[in-house]
Protein backbone atom coordinates (compact mmCIF):
# COMPACT_ATOMS: atom_id res chain seq x y z
CA UNK A 1 0.00 0.00 0.00
CA UNK A 2 1.66 3.48 -1.22
CA UNK A 3 2.09 5.54 1.68
CA UNK A 4 1.13 8.98 2.10
CA UNK A 5 3.52 12.33 1.81
CA UNK A 6 2.94 16.22 2.12
CA UNK A 7 2.86 17.89 -1.24
CA UNK A 8 4.64 20.91 0.27
CA UNK A 9 1.04 22.47 -0.07
CA UNK A 10 -0.66 20.86 2.87
CA UNK A 11 -2.54 18.14 0.50
CA UNK A 12 -1.42 14.54 1.29
CA UNK A 13 -0.05 12.34 -1.71
CA UNK A 14 0.60 8.83 -2.43
CA UNK A 15 3.87 7.57 -3.31
CA UNK A 16 2.90 7.57 -6.95
CA UNK A 17 2.57 11.70 -6.58
CA UNK A 18 -1.51 11.57 -7.42
CA UNK A 19 -3.23 13.44 -4.50
CA UNK A 20 -5.22 11.48 -1.39
CA UNK A 21 -8.44 13.77 -1.74
CA UNK A 22 -8.42 13.13 -5.68
CA UNK A 23 -8.36 9.54 -5.14
CA UNK A 24 -10.52 9.49 -2.58
CA UNK A 25 -13.21 11.11 -4.03
CA UNK A 26 -12.45 8.77 -7.31
CA UNK A 27 -13.74 5.77 -5.48
CA UNK A 28 -16.74 7.18 -3.31
CA UNK A 29 -17.89 8.06 -7.17
CA UNK A 30 -17.27 4.58 -8.21
CA UNK A 31 -18.61 2.66 -5.16
CA UNK A 32 -21.98 4.75 -5.34
CA UNK A 33 -22.28 3.88 -9.09
CA UNK A 34 -22.38 -0.04 -7.93
CA UNK A 35 -24.27 0.48 -5.29
CA UNK A 36 -26.52 2.27 -7.81
CA UNK A 37 -26.04 -0.62 -10.10
CA UNK A 38 -26.76 -3.37 -7.23
CA UNK A 39 -29.86 -1.37 -5.83
CA UNK A 40 -31.20 -1.05 -9.56
CA UNK A 41 -31.54 -4.53 -10.27
CA UNK A 42 -32.63 -5.41 -6.76
CA UNK A 43 -35.58 -3.20 -7.11
CA UNK A 44 -38.43 -5.95 -5.96
CA UNK A 45 -40.19 -6.65 -9.19
CA UNK A 46 -44.33 -6.50 -9.09
CA UNK A 47 -45.72 -10.29 -9.77
CA UNK A 48 -49.22 -10.18 -10.58
CA UNK A 49 -51.04 -12.83 -9.55
CA UNK A 50 -53.76 -15.08 -11.80
CA UNK A 51 -57.15 -15.06 -10.81
CA UNK A 52 -59.43 -17.68 -11.21
CA UNK A 53 -60.88 -15.84 -13.74
CA UNK A 54 -57.79 -15.73 -16.08
CA UNK A 55 -56.77 -19.06 -15.95
CA UNK A 56 -60.32 -20.07 -16.94
CA UNK A 57 -59.56 -17.45 -20.10
CA UNK A 58 -56.40 -18.91 -20.79
CA UNK A 59 -57.01 -22.29 -20.57
CA UNK A 60 -60.10 -21.79 -23.20
CA UNK A 61 -57.95 -19.71 -25.30
CA UNK A 62 -55.46 -22.36 -25.84
CA UNK A 63 -58.55 -25.23 -26.70
CA UNK A 64 -59.73 -22.56 -29.51
CA UNK A 65 -56.15 -22.32 -30.81
CA UNK A 66 -56.06 -26.04 -31.06
CA UNK A 67 -59.36 -26.85 -32.30
CA UNK A 68 -58.70 -23.99 -34.77
CA UNK A 69 -55.30 -25.53 -35.81
CA UNK A 70 -56.78 -29.39 -36.00
CA UNK A 71 -59.96 -27.81 -37.89
CA UNK A 72 -57.56 -26.20 -40.79
CA UNK A 73 -55.64 -29.24 -41.17
CA UNK A 74 -59.07 -30.93 -41.26
CA UNK A 75 -59.95 -28.45 -43.91
CA UNK A 76 -56.81 -27.84 -46.03
CA UNK A 77 -54.29 -30.80 -45.94
CA UNK A 78 -55.68 -34.43 -44.44
CA UNK A 79 -58.57 -36.11 -42.13
CA UNK A 80 -57.89 -39.14 -40.37
CA UNK A 81 -59.92 -42.29 -41.03
CA UNK A 82 -60.57 -45.92 -39.90
CA UNK A 83 -60.40 -49.11 -41.68
CA UNK A 84 -63.15 -51.15 -40.24
CA UNK A 85 -63.27 -54.16 -42.92
CA UNK A 86 -60.82 -56.07 -45.33
CA UNK A 87 -62.72 -54.84 -48.43
CA UNK A 88 -59.11 -53.73 -49.91
CA UNK A 89 -57.44 -56.52 -48.14
CA UNK A 90 -54.68 -56.68 -48.76
CA UNK A 91 -53.89 -52.65 -49.52
CA UNK A 92 -55.31 -51.61 -46.25
CA UNK A 93 -56.95 -54.10 -44.02
CA UNK A 94 -59.16 -53.29 -40.37
CA UNK A 95 -57.65 -51.80 -37.72
CA UNK A 96 -55.55 -49.73 -40.22
CA UNK A 97 -55.94 -45.72 -39.69
CA UNK A 98 -55.14 -43.29 -43.57
CA UNK A 99 -54.68 -40.37 -43.72
CA UNK A 100 -57.56 -38.86 -46.80
CA UNK A 101 -56.47 -36.09 -48.55
CA UNK A 102 -58.77 -32.95 -48.00
CA UNK A 103 -58.19 -31.30 -51.31
CA UNK A 104 -60.99 -34.18 -53.05
CA UNK A 105 -60.49 -33.60 -56.82
CA UNK A 106 -62.12 -35.60 -59.48
CA UNK A 107 -61.39 -39.17 -59.26
CA UNK A 108 -59.05 -40.71 -61.21
CA UNK A 109 -58.80 -44.63 -62.54
CA UNK A 110 -56.77 -46.92 -59.83
CA UNK A 111 -57.16 -44.25 -56.59
CA UNK A 112 -58.04 -45.63 -53.19
CA UNK A 113 -60.62 -43.11 -52.19
CA UNK A 114 -62.72 -42.22 -49.34
CA UNK A 115 -66.51 -41.32 -49.60
CA UNK A 116 -70.05 -40.69 -47.98
CA UNK A 117 -71.99 -44.06 -48.14
CA UNK A 118 -75.17 -43.06 -50.45
CA UNK A 119 -78.33 -43.68 -48.21
CA UNK A 120 -79.31 -46.76 -51.03
CA UNK A 121 -76.01 -48.65 -50.13
CA UNK A 122 -76.37 -48.06 -46.03
CA UNK A 123 -80.21 -47.02 -44.83
CA UNK A 124 -80.22 -45.47 -41.56
CA UNK A 125 -82.11 -47.51 -39.32
CA UNK A 126 -85.45 -46.22 -38.20
CA UNK A 127 -84.63 -46.64 -34.38
CA UNK A 128 -80.99 -44.56 -34.78
CA UNK A 129 -80.26 -42.44 -31.94
CA UNK A 130 -79.61 -39.06 -32.57
CA UNK A 131 -78.92 -37.59 -28.87
CA UNK A 132 -76.24 -35.46 -27.74
CA UNK A 133 -73.35 -38.06 -27.77
CA UNK A 134 -73.71 -38.52 -31.43
CA UNK A 135 -73.76 -35.04 -32.09
CA UNK A 136 -70.81 -34.86 -30.22
CA UNK A 137 -68.99 -37.79 -32.46
CA UNK A 138 -70.12 -36.08 -35.49
CA UNK A 139 -68.27 -32.40 -33.97
CA UNK A 140 -65.32 -34.50 -33.42
CA UNK A 141 -65.34 -36.34 -36.34
CA UNK A 142 -65.29 -33.34 -38.52
CA UNK A 143 -62.22 -31.44 -37.09
CA UNK A 144 -60.60 -34.87 -37.34
CA UNK A 145 -60.18 -35.20 -33.31
CA UNK A 146 -62.54 -38.60 -33.56
CA UNK A 147 -62.91 -40.93 -36.48
CA UNK A 148 -66.18 -40.29 -38.81
CA UNK A 149 -69.03 -42.84 -38.04
CA UNK A 150 -68.33 -45.83 -39.37
CA UNK A 151 -71.62 -46.73 -41.33
CA UNK A 152 -70.89 -42.84 -42.86
CA UNK A 153 -67.71 -43.65 -44.79
CA UNK A 154 -66.00 -45.88 -46.54
CA UNK A 155 -62.98 -46.72 -48.74
CA UNK A 156 -62.28 -48.75 -51.74
CA UNK A 157 -61.18 -48.62 -55.46
CA UNK A 158 -62.08 -46.44 -58.05
CA UNK A 159 -62.33 -49.17 -61.32
CA UNK A 160 -64.12 -47.01 -63.80
CA UNK A 161 -64.60 -43.58 -64.63
CA UNK A 162 -67.85 -41.78 -66.79
CA UNK A 163 -67.63 -43.18 -70.28
CA UNK A 164 -65.53 -46.34 -69.50
CA UNK A 165 -67.23 -49.66 -69.63
CA UNK A 166 -66.58 -52.18 -66.89
CA UNK A 167 -67.87 -55.73 -67.12
CA UNK A 168 -67.40 -59.00 -65.09
CA UNK A 169 -66.31 -61.50 -66.09
CA UNK A 170 -64.13 -63.11 -68.70
CA UNK A 171 -63.97 -66.82 -68.97
CA UNK A 172 -60.51 -66.83 -66.88
CA UNK A 173 -62.63 -64.19 -64.16
CA UNK A 174 -61.21 -61.13 -65.02
CA UNK A 175 -63.11 -57.63 -65.20
CA UNK A 176 -63.30 -56.16 -69.15
CA UNK A 177 -62.60 -52.32 -69.13
CA UNK A 178 -64.06 -50.92 -72.66
CA UNK A 179 -63.99 -54.57 -74.03
CA UNK A 180 -60.27 -55.50 -73.23
CA UNK A 181 -59.05 -57.88 -69.89
CA UNK A 182 -57.95 -55.99 -67.24
CA UNK A 183 -54.83 -57.18 -64.96
CA UNK A 184 -54.89 -56.40 -61.53
CA UNK A 185 -52.04 -56.88 -59.30
CA UNK A 186 -53.42 -55.20 -56.21
CA UNK A 187 -56.02 -57.84 -55.60
CA UNK A 188 -56.00 -59.89 -52.60
CA UNK A 189 -54.35 -62.97 -53.95
CA UNK A 190 -56.05 -66.70 -54.31
CA UNK A 191 -59.36 -64.40 -54.35
CA UNK A 192 -62.18 -64.80 -56.88
CA UNK A 193 -63.54 -62.02 -58.81
CA UNK A 194 -66.28 -63.12 -60.34
CA UNK A 195 -69.04 -63.30 -57.85
CA UNK A 196 -71.53 -60.85 -59.29
CA UNK A 197 -71.79 -60.23 -63.24
CA UNK A 198 -72.56 -56.58 -64.12
CA UNK A 199 -71.71 -54.78 -67.38
CA UNK A 200 -72.15 -51.27 -66.89
CA UNK A 201 -71.02 -47.89 -68.63
CA UNK A 202 -70.50 -45.00 -65.94
CA UNK A 203 -72.56 -41.96 -66.33
CA UNK A 204 -70.96 -38.45 -66.04
CA UNK A 205 -69.97 -37.27 -62.80
CA UNK A 206 -70.02 -40.76 -61.29
CA UNK A 207 -67.22 -43.59 -60.63
CA UNK A 208 -67.47 -47.57 -60.34
CA UNK A 209 -65.76 -48.93 -56.79
CA UNK A 210 -64.96 -51.99 -56.59
CA UNK A 211 -62.74 -53.44 -53.10
CA UNK A 212 -58.97 -55.34 -53.60
CA UNK A 213 -61.02 -58.27 -51.39
CA UNK A 214 -63.56 -58.95 -54.46
CA UNK A 215 -64.98 -62.21 -52.00
CA UNK A 216 -65.61 -59.61 -48.83
CA UNK A 217 -66.73 -56.15 -50.41
CA UNK A 218 -69.38 -54.97 -50.29
CA UNK A 219 -68.82 -52.85 -52.89
CA UNK A 220 -70.65 -51.36 -56.09
CA UNK A 221 -71.40 -54.83 -57.45
CA UNK A 222 -74.20 -55.38 -54.83
CA UNK A 223 -76.20 -52.02 -55.31
CA UNK A 224 -76.54 -52.06 -59.24
CA UNK A 225 -80.04 -51.27 -58.47
CA UNK A 226 -79.10 -47.85 -57.43
CA UNK A 227 -77.46 -45.99 -60.53
CA UNK A 228 -75.86 -48.90 -61.90
CA UNK A 229 -73.89 -49.21 -58.72
CA UNK A 230 -71.82 -45.97 -59.23
CA UNK A 231 -71.89 -43.40 -56.78
CA UNK A 232 -71.53 -39.35 -57.58
CA UNK A 233 -67.80 -38.06 -57.70
CA UNK A 234 -69.12 -35.37 -54.92
CA UNK A 235 -69.88 -37.84 -52.71
CA UNK A 236 -65.79 -38.57 -52.93
CA UNK A 237 -64.45 -36.88 -49.98
CA UNK A 238 -60.78 -37.50 -51.14
CA UNK A 239 -57.89 -39.84 -51.73
CA UNK A 240 -56.39 -42.05 -49.70
CA UNK A 241 -52.67 -41.31 -49.00
CA UNK A 242 -51.08 -42.79 -46.60
CA UNK A 243 -51.27 -46.13 -44.05
CA UNK A 244 -50.51 -43.39 -40.70
CA UNK A 245 -50.77 -46.20 -37.82
CA UNK A 246 -49.87 -49.59 -36.94
CA UNK A 247 -46.41 -48.05 -37.28
CA UNK A 248 -44.77 -50.91 -38.83
CA UNK A 249 -47.46 -50.44 -41.72
CA UNK A 250 -46.60 -46.91 -42.11
CA UNK A 251 -46.38 -46.66 -46.09
CA UNK A 252 -48.01 -44.15 -48.98
CA UNK A 253 -50.92 -45.93 -51.00
CA UNK A 254 -49.85 -45.79 -54.60
CA UNK A 255 -52.49 -45.36 -56.99
CA UNK A 256 -52.28 -48.62 -59.69
CA UNK A 257 -54.76 -48.99 -62.45
CA UNK A 258 -54.18 -52.49 -63.09
CA UNK A 259 -53.24 -53.21 -67.00
CA UNK A 260 -55.36 -53.82 -69.95
CA UNK A 261 -54.23 -57.73 -71.58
Amino acid sequence: MARPVNDGEGSPVDSSGESLDVLTSQESISTETADAGRGRHAAPVSVRRRTPLRWVLEIGLVVLVALVAALAVRTFIVTPASITNDAMAETLVAGDRVLVSAWASTPSRGEVVAFDVPEEWVPTPADAQDGWASRVQQALAFIGVAAPNDESLMVLRVVAVEGQRIACCTETGQLELDGVPLVEPYLRPGVPTDQVAFDVVVPADRVFLLGDDRASARDSRYHLAFDDGTISVDDVTGRVLMVAWPLGSLAPVEIETGSAG
